[in-house]
């Protein structure tokens, strides 16, 4: 049996849509936080999700924290799509990952195959409305990062009030997106759109390939690369046969 572990029961739209088992078959989603419950001989695949918190407070001198227990239960773990995820840092810092027989990440940082977000396989992503003319920017944004400094006068969504068609289809229709959400941003440059990170709060927003321009107080803008979509899709197809591989 082959289990995907990424973070599947919430109502943070992001989280919810970024398991390669909703796009790929042979694999069953089930939610990280459960992983107890499942056989130790099982075949894993851990990701999507910024899943990996070090270093922090969180965890023992830089290991894996749940991650090192999860190694320690299942006779074989694999990454695909995971991504680095500290608050207050903008650094990328993986420790060891031998113990990994595939290692498949989102951050773009030339160590292991990047293989990024997997929700860019969702079909929806080819049936969006095209702007007929240019339209006013707009903010797409988590309820628990939002600040004053997000009080703007424009319109607003938010990662756990919507579905993935809505967020796609906000997305689409305006010039240029503000958001604090990783996926928001992910999302943006799979459909050719810079976007601004006014508070790049956490290691993750740092991993995006493309052209980051840093701004005061920790913002990025994001500029994509001509053709992101295809390239996340062909990259993700490759790296599904990768998997059939070694399993």
């Amino acid at each position: 049996m082959i289990w995907n572990l990424f973070i599947k029961d919430t109502n943070n739209i992001g989280d919810a849509v970024c398991g390669p088992s909703l796009y790929f078959p042979n694999m069953i989603p089930f939610d990280v936080r459960n992983w107890k419950e499942l056989p130790k001989t099982d075949t894993i695949i851990l990701g999507g999700g910024g899943l990996f918190h070090l270093p922090s407070v969180d965890y023992n001198n830089g290991v894996y924290g749940h991650i090192e227990e999860l190694l320690g239960h299942f006779q074989r773990v694999l990454l695909w799509g995971a991504g680095h995820n500290v608050h207050g840092e903008t650094k990328i810092e993986y420790p060891d990952m031998s113990r990994f027989p595939l290692i498949g990440i989102r951050d773009f940082i030339n160590k292991w195959n990047w293989v990024p977000d997997v929700s860019c396989m969702s079909p929806l992503f080819d049936h969006l409305p095209s702007p007929s003319e240019p339209t006013e920017p707009a903010y797409f944004c988590h309820r628990e990062f939002n600040d004053k400094r997000f009080s703007l006068n424009m319109p607003t969504m938010y990662c756990e009030d919507t579905n993935f068609k809505e967020a796609l289809n906000f997305i689409s229709c305006h010039s240029i997106i503000y958001t604090n959400s990783y996926h928001g941003a992910y999302w943006c440059l799979l459909l050719g759109k810079t976007v601004v990170i006014d508070d790049a709060y956490s290691s993750k927003f740092f991993g995006f390939p493309g052209i980051l321009t840093t701004f005061s107080d920790n913002g990025l803008i994001i500029t994509p690369y001509p053709n992101f979509l295809n390239l996340c899709r062909e990259i993700n197809k490759w790296y599904y046969q990768k998997v059939k591989e070694i399993i």
